[in-house]
């Protein structure tokens, strides 16, 4: 039987994405007459994968099967699909491949014992010799491969070399099952990633594909590209599928700034695609000239992002080394591409914590201060396009972090149970949105308990509650989280865990109210008891979820629920206004605003008290919609269409509620 080959993408909740040698490997082969193709269990519920998997197996009928596991998030995918292709066919040989089944080699193949073989680093010409029969396994480079009992690693290395890389394709898809169903879901998250090279010129710390790591798991010491030539062949072959690239991989900026200017210059790529970029360096005009001049940013917004990962300077070149931008120049970047993108794209910010540079309760404190303020800063400098994130750290297999703080416990079966306790949220007292094996063992566990829950709560503060979030910043400058501290401390400690289940924004909000009044100065209190009550209503009808009644046959009336109804001093659902005012004015506010505000399912509309009380305030009683309408006509210099408009979405919301008789 002809040999052909089945790579398996190990599967994860977190992880659509293939990685790209998959590709290339699929390419490399078919040059050298043995078919190979891929499936990825990621496109189908988890419902669904046996039967997908034992289908496509029947139908493709492999002679040997790869499983990729190379995020080390999807390691329990690989040993499901590890079992389920030993039940449906158990004499295939199997083998592992990836960053790190690289790294666990050896340890991965003790606790797997139905997995035959791993290649460490790069798989293609190992690959082809194992394949092919006709190169003993001591003699396949790295290979990781059964000697009765015993695992050995085969003596020699082979690594991908510049023009062999040239020669192969990364894009060609006609090898991918579902591959329709692949480019529509990662056209949604980031888009088709564009293969530049291997290895990398940085050093971070906390990364697994850093210089340092790649030599650990694929005994590569310097990075490998692409010539522009090879790339222009591979965009014209995805203009065929897609429209939108990604690329995050940038050792040399200028050459990824003439690529650019050569996909500007061909006629058959000029515009075609939509690029989302991850950035290594600053970004200026040169850099967006060449980028607006060869991709589209008309169809939907482009993503730009940027990982500064800590606020100080000095802690940053720490993490990343000498070549690590300051937070100046990625904030210049995001200003510009903002600027030049006209707000339409998303630049994302990401920070991390849990950094060895930020070690005591204090210094991660400052930090959480700062980022929060910074998030306010871009709010205020009206950057509504640059959104920063901040998660916690992922220890990423064979990075410097990784080496140093888990001191040695590297084994595959430690990383296994690790990081289903992590999963399980067993490990830590809080919940964490990364992979986060390395927690600062100096800071006591309930004082990381209480940041935590700082954390979780200005998160939702500034998702749920954002014109409260913004105005305290605006007019009590960064001291305000403190009191917010005190008061998720004292709540924690009398909570325990059941805090982060789900978070009491009502009462945390009322006790903020109450730690802040000694601070006001005397124009604060123009607005913030007001905003504290508005803020606290729009929770409260958040909470409500009020089902949006049906209209009573045969009725044309309605009323006003005042529960979703109420006037303020200011109006804080143009929360940007708002915040200029504070700014512009110094907090000397020249009176009042009076405001109504309307509390919909999915947003607050606000009109001047003034404008209420001529239309809207006639639904305080009951009213009768077609009088309502011969009202609005009525009053001299108003246009009714958009308050008969507003009426039709109060009703339809619930804010009017139908009467009957």
């Amino acid at each position: 039987m002809k040999t052909r080959l089945l790579i398996i993408n190990a599967p994860s909740p977190y992880f659509l994405y293939i990685p790209m040698g998959s590709f290339g490997l699929c390419d490399f082969l078919g040059k050298h007459n043995i078919q190979a193709g891929i499936f990825n269990p990621a496109l189908y519920p988890y419902s669904q994968l046996p039967a997908k998997l034992h289908a496509h197996i029947t139908d493709y009928q492999p002679t040997h099967v790869a499983v990729v596991c190379h995020w080390q998030e999807t390691i329990h995918g690989l040993l499901e699909i590890l079992s389920l292709v030993r039940k449906q066919a158990p004499s295939l040989p199997i083998l592992a491949g990836g960053f790190t089944a690289s790294y666990f080699a050896a340890s991965l193949m003790r606790h797997c014992p139905d997995l035959d073989f791993v290649i460490h680093g790069d798989p293609e010409q190992p690959l082809l010799d194992l394949l092919s029969g006709e190169t003993p396994a001591d003699q396949t480079a790295n290979l990781v491969y059964r000697s009765g009992d015993d695992i050995i690693r085969s003596k020699s290395t082979w690594l991908m070399d510049e023009i062999t890389l040239d020669r192969l394709s990364f894009s060609n898809l006609s090898c991918l099952h579902d591959r329709q169903s692949y480019i529509e879901k990662t056209r949604s998250i980031l888009g088709f990633p564009l293969f530049i090279g291997r290895g990398c010129v940085f050093n971070c710390a906390y990364c697994g594909g850093g210089r340092t790591a790649f030599q650990h798991h694929s005994s590569r010491s310097k990075p490998i590209q692409r010539s522009l030539e090879a790339i222009l062949r591979d965009l014209h072959i995805l203009k065929q599928y897609t429209d939108t690239l990604y690329i995050c991989y940038e050792n040399d900026q200028q050459y990824l700034v003439a690529l650019f200017q050569a996909v500007a210059q061909d006629p058959g790529l000029r515009q075609h695609f939509t690029l989302n970029y991850g950035a290594w360096h600053p970004i200026d005009d040169t850099f967006l000239d060449a980028y607006l001049q060869a991709f589209r940013i008309d169809v939907g917004k482009p993503i730009f992002e940027f990982s500064p990962e800590v606020i100080s300077d000095q802690s940053r070149r720490t993490i990343k080394g000498n070549l690590a931008s300051t937070l100046d120049q990625t904030l210049e970047s995001a200003a510009t591409i903002h600027k030049r993108l006209h707000g339409h794209a998303k630049i994302e910010l990401f920070f991390s914590r849990y950094h060895p540079t930020e070690m005591s309760f204090p210094l991660l404190w400052s930090e959480i201060e700062q980022i929060y303020l910074l998030k306010h800063r871009m709010f205020a400098e009206h950057l509504f396009s640059v959104h920063i994130r901040y998660d916690h750290l992922s220890t990423d297999i064979a990075s410097d972090y990784w080496h140093t703080v888990i001191q040695g416990k590297k084994g595959f079966s430690w990383f296994l149970e690790t990081k289903q306790a992590i999963d399980d949220q067993r490990l830590y007292p809080f919940p964490v949105d990364n992979l986060c094996l390395y927690i600062p063992e100096d800071i006591p566990r309930d004082h990381l308990t209480i940041l935590e829950g700082v954390i979780e709560v200005l998160e939702e503060m500034e998702q749920r509650t954002g014109e409260l979030f913004h105005v305290l910043f605006a007019a009590l400058s960064p001291s305000w989280p403190a009191a917010l501290k005190n008061i998720v401390a004292d709540l924690i400690r009398k909570d325990g865990e059941d805090f982060f289940q789900s978070l009491p924004m009502a009462l945390l909000i009322q006790r903020l109210e109450k730690a802040l009044e000694t601070a006001y100065r005397p124009e604060h209190k123009q607005y913030f008891p007001d905003l504290f009550r508005y803020t606290l209503q729009k929770l409260a009808c958040e909470k409500e979820k009020t089902t949006i009644a049906h209209q009573p046959m045969g009725t044309d009336s309605y009323i006003l629920d005042h529960r979703r109804v109420s006037t303020h001093a200011f109006n804080y659902a143009d929360i940007t206004g708002f915040v200029n005012r504070i700014y512009n004015e110094q907090g000397q506010f020249a009176g009042y605003e009076r405001t109504v505000c309307f509390f919909l399912k999915d947003r607050i509309i606000s009109i001047p008290h003034k404008t209420y009380r001529l239309t809207l305030q006639s639904f305080e009683k009951q009213q009768v919609k077609a009088a309502y309408m011969s009202h609005l006509r009525g009053i001299p210099g108003l246009d009714p269409r958009p308050h008969e408009e507003l009426l039709e979405i109060l009703i339809e919301q619930g804010v009017l509620l139908p009467c009957s008789g």
